[in-house]
């Protein structure tokens, strides 16, 4: 690889890529560069800014772009700048998941609630469904999920399957052990798959569950997702062993992908499928919390923890917002990232320190960073897991005698005219985050170009070829207030 003063073209970072936006990874096929990745850009949506609840739970979106949270027993709308508090009973526990039908109405079930959101923003109302029961069935203490298709919508707890269709309820048996929390739902196309400890792979038709598949891989496993594969088959995430493989003729396997060696031991608390085919996947508190993130081809990507800047890492919930960003909720609030993203960052958060980043250099495959603390070297991601970082170096030995400095010996080089006009084409909330910009370096090799941008307050690191998505309301107010 080589570094240079940028001849970049401005524009290359932002043309516009074919299909959807690849993997947030560090190259691509078997001869892949060490991974690189700093932390994505993201922002805290801490309970201190609403006063209402500490856990995040769950999410979704309506159709004007307003977040819908989740906390405890609270129902929380943020516009991106403000927040408003819709009243749920007050025996409600809170909601556990939401449902958003084809037409964009939010659904949601809960401990000790089911009903629909009216309206939006802060004229946004929510609308109890529970004397829409039978009088035998209006026990809603404990309903676990919720999925929609088309303008029905599905809700579970261990015992039964509620439909709602026409402004009435149909109810199915579906008994399910104790502590199971019940029946999941898995929409992949205009199929609603159901799954259940102790029972097989089921799907509703005519109102009902129709088997489709007895093998031991569903009745033994927690079904964490049912996706589409390739050629007919479905891709199946189980809560303590990985990826499987349904294939087209019924025959079940375990998924060859390097996800399911760094999943092994774990249990899987929550997964989500992101928009370039990519997994993020949370544990559960016996498996010490935190995630990992995944390429669409199961490479491992890095942690999600405190090392890429959550406040916490007892991860909760994903969603990903119509405007690319993944939230993650946590039990202290929610943070949303910029995921997928060209841009992740080096800062304090992942060892850089405070202060100003001079320049960098790549000598004998390592990186180098001048900043006003010092010098430091990136670590890529190890065969542990853990994230791309920098660390001290002690005096200047391994470095060139002119690095952090210009031509005049002057650290923090004026940015020239191209540089300017290259910088202030990124988007506003990556400047935001690193700070006035010093010195962009392009780097080139295997894995294509990257655009390596020294701030005042840290390190940008920029996959070329790659589109950012349009401004955004959420990435205007993270812009505005990181």
């Amino acid at each position: 690889m080589s570094l240079r003063r940028s001849a970049f073209s401005p524009g290359r970072i932002f043309r516009v890529a074919a299909g959807c936006a690849l993997g947030l990874a560090a190259g691509h096929g078997a001869a892949a560069a060490p991974n690189e990745l700093g932390h994505p850009i993201l922002r805290h949506y801490t309970p201190g800014e609403h006063l209402f609840g500490l856990t995040s739970v769950t999410m979704t979106q309506d159709t004007t772009g307003t977040m819908y949270l989740s906390n405890e027993g609270d129902l929380l709308s943020f516009d991106g700048a403000h927040w408003d508090y819709h009243r749920l009973p007050t025996e409600s526990a809170g909601v556990r998941e939401f449902a958003v039908t084809d037409e964009g109405t939010i659904f949601y079930a809960g401990a000790g609630v089911l009903g629909f959101v009216s309206g939006a923003g802060p004229r946004a109302a929510c609308v109890s469904l529970v004397d829409h029961l039978p009088a035998a069935q209006r026990n809603v203490d404990e309903l676990f999920h919720a999925a929609a298709l088309g303008r029905t919508v599905y809700f579970s707890d261990e015992n039964r399957i509620l439909i709602w269709r026409d402004l009435r309820f149909r109810v199915v048996p579906f008994a399910t052990p104790p502590q199971s929390h019940g029946a999941r739902f898995h929409r992949v196309g205009d199929t609603l798959y159901v799954t259940a400890l102790g029972r097989g792979l089921g799907r509703i038709k005519n109102d009902g569950v129709e088997m489709v598949a007895a093998d031991p891989v569903w009745r033994e496993n927690q079904i964490i997702s049912v996706e589409a594969g390739t050629g007919g088959s479905l891709v199946v995430l189980t809560a303590e062993h990985g990826f499987f493989q349904r294939s087209a003729d019924g025959r079940v396997a375990p998924l060859p992908v390097d996800a399911n060696r760094w999943l092994a031991g774990k249990r899987i608390f929550c997964a989500q499928r992101l928009a370039d085919g990519s997994h993020v996947v949370a544990f559960s508190a016996a498996s010490g919390d935190g995630g990992m993130s995944f390429a669409p081809d199961g490479r491992y990507l890095g942690p999600i923890d405190t090392s890429i800047g959550l406040a916490v890492k007892t991860v909760r919930g994903f969603f990903c917002d119509r405007e690319g960003g993944l939230w993650v909720g946590t039990e202290a609030g929610a943070a949303r990232l910029e995921w997928p993203s060209p841009a992740t960052v080096f800062d304090a958060v992942n060892g850089l320190g405070q202060g100003p980043v001079n320049d960098i250099v790549r000598r004998d495959g390592v990186l180098y960073a001048a900043t006003a603390e010092g010098n430091f070297r990136l670590v890529p991601v190890d065969a542990a897991g853990r994230a791309a970082h920098f660390e001290r170096i002690p005096g200047r030995s391994e470095l060139p005698p002119d690095f952090g400095q210009d031509s005049s010996g002057e650290a923090n080089a004026r940015p020239s005219a191209e540089l300017n006009a290259l910088v202030q084409r990124l988007p506003h909330f990556v400047r935001a985050t690193i700070g006035a910009v010093s010195r962009v370096r392009q780097e080139s090799g295997p894995d294509g170009e990257v655009l390596w941008v020294c701030g005042e307050e840290g390190l940008a690191r920029i996959e070329g070829g790659r589109a950012f998505p349009p401004p955004v309301p959420f990435a205007t107010q993270l812009s505005a207030t990181n």
